[in-house]
């Protein structure tokens, strides 16, 4: 997923963010959580999955921006979490 993502309002966009798992053991029950816009804004095709050990696993992001939404620039922060594995990705709506 890149930095910046720049849609207008009425627009949809699909993107992917891969996350990968450097242990030696499965990740179980990861949780995906987002902050800095309206949840209907976006749509998590997994929003909970688990991830072998080594191994990447891809996430499906929607970007619908309503008609009516204001111009500017929103950071938002998709958090991957089970409670012992915890990753971050930032990137720029505007």
């Amino acid at each position: 997923m890149p930095v910046l993502v720049e849609m207008l309002p009425g627009e949809q966009r699909t993107e992917s963010i891969v996350v990968f798992n450097p242990e030696s053991e499965s990740i179980n029950n990861v949780r995906t959580t987002v902050e800095g816009i309206p949840p209907e804004w976006l749509l998590l095709l997994d929003g909970s999955f688990s991830i072998g050990a080594q191994k990447e696993h891809e996430v499906i992001i929607v970007l619908n921006i309503p008609q009516n939404t204001i111009p500017g620039n929103y950071q938002v922060k998709i958090r991957f979490d089970n409670g012992q594995f915890i990753r971050d990705f930032f990137f720029i709506l505007r």
